[in-house]
């Protein structure tokens, strides 16, 4: 069984705390959202990726609802 949470593990209670083996992870940087980006969003720009990848922070699912939408934006732009 795998959990996640964004709590701290002194917010988690006493007996999650003994329960499970903890580890803790850092989010991705940036470089690692645009190497993510250029495969599952490869029809974009590589600024407009970069871009994404930059403002996401290390948020993966920022980053992916942005590349979506920048993706459905270019859609809709050829379809006119």
């Amino acid at each position: 069984m795998l959990c996640t949470s964004n709590c701290g593990v002194n917010d988690l209670e006493e007996r999650f705390q003994s329960r499970f083996l903890l580890f803790d992870l850092a989010p991705p940087t940036g470089e690692e959202i645009e190497e993510l980006l250029k495969i599952l969003a490869a029809p974009l720009a590589a600024p407009v990726i970069k871009q994404i990848a930059t403002f996401a922070c290390g948020n993966v699912r920022k980053a992916l609802l942005d590349a979506d939408s920048a993706l459905l934006s270019q859609l809709d732009s050829n379809a006119a």
